[in-house]
């Protein structure tokens, strides 16, 4: 549940005119972002790739106009120096990827990956892993990265620390007196507070609404949520 979300118990004008408020948040945020995904786009792609690949175009063009000697050893410099970037940039891109994953949650990017190390995704650039002296590609580069995320992912907890983790959740459960501060009214500097507290690109709750939506809110949408909280 979203920030917006609020418990069965309110009254049921609070409940309309935050479903009202919520249904204008979805709405503005159909006009306002942009819809689709485009087409062959490349992540790792920058200026100086872009640039190389024109300049082996250039250089094939001179060739088919005129096969000479130089024209070739020129064509072939170009696409040696274009591949050497471009693998350079992919694999930045991808232990940029991999480095910012959780896996305990990116269950699907984690299959995607998988599969692009598999050689399976043909959109997705082969994933080559150092193992030992080699890079190895493909399926054992798959089986590579498997047996590693197992192994991390395999830790074994010792009954004791289970059982003191289970009297802490306990302790935090009891609070028959909440802090002051949960008695005072909900204001503009803690609805900012919260918002910068957001993370990006988390999956929204039942209403729909992400983070980034609550995050680029106006004043008046502000304003506005600040008043149902304080109903």
């Amino acid at each position: 549940m979203s920030p917006l979300g609020m418990g069965t118990g309110h009254p049921h004008g609070t409940r309309r005119a935050c479903k009202n408020f919520n249904k204008a948040i979805l709405e503005a945020a159909n006009r306002s972002i942009p819809r689709g995904a485009r087409r062959n786009y490349r992540p790792y792609w920058t200026e100086e790739l872009q640039e190389l690949e024109n300049e082996v175009t250039n250089c094939r063009e001179q060739v088919e106009c005129s096969p000479t000697l130089n024209n070739n050893i020129a064509l072939k410099a170009s696409t040696a120096r274009h591949k050497k970037a471009f693998n350079k940039a992919a694999r930045t891109s991808w232990k940029q990827k991999t480095e910012s994953l959780n896996l305990d949650k990116d269950g699907q990017k984690l299959w995607k990956l998988t599969k692009a190390m598999n050689d399976e995704d043909t959109k997705q650039i082969p994933i080559e892993i150092e193992r030992g002296q080699e890079m190895v590609t493909g399926r054992r580069a798959a089986n590579c990265f498997i047996d590693t995320y197992e192994e991390v992912s395999s830790i074994q907890v010792p009954d004791e620390r289970k059982r003191e983790i289970h009297k802490e959740i306990k302790e935090h459960q009891v609070q028959p007196n909440p802090p002051d501060y949960m008695n005072i009214p909900f204001n503009a500097r803690e609805l900012e507070d919260a918002l910068k507290a957001l993370k990006d690109k988390k999956s929204p709750g039942p209403d729909k609404i992400t983070n980034e939506m609550l995050k680029h809110m106006g004043p008046k949408a502000k304003s506005k949520l600040i008043g149902l909280y304080k109903q």
